[in-house]
């Protein structure tokens, strides 16, 4: 590698590590099953659900509880639809295939 390569490689290397997170503004265009993410509001940025990891809270699932000394199930309904808005981020030095989804995110008015 030539001195120049090095040194434009290192002032890549630096530039990343200033920013480890990304936070990304993203929304639902399809829902599960064949979940499809658009990341930045562009078209040209939509991901198959495969990239995303995603939160329980964001999914239909069960959790057992006590009430009142009972036991109980109950399920939550919670999948993301067409039209939800999320906050998701990407971690440099991680698998850069892979974003995270933190939650649905609302315009406060």
């Amino acid at each position: 590698m030539t001195m120049l390569g090095t040194i434009l490689k290192a002032a890549q290397e630096n530039g990343e590590a200033n920013r480890p997170v990304r936070l990304i503004p993203a929304d639902v265009v399809t829902p599960a099953p064949n979940l499809k993410i658009r990341l930045m509001n562009d078209d040209k940025l939509i991901m198959e659900g495969e990239h995303f990891i995603i939160p329980e809270s964001l999914t239909k699932h069960t959790k057992q509880v006590t009430i009142n000394g009972t036991n109980n199930s109950i399920t939550f309904h919670n999948e993301l639809q067409a039209g939800d808005e999320l906050m998701v981020v990407s971690l440099q030095g991680l698998d850069a295939a892979k974003y995270y989804v933190l939650d649905r995110v609302i315009q406060w008015e």
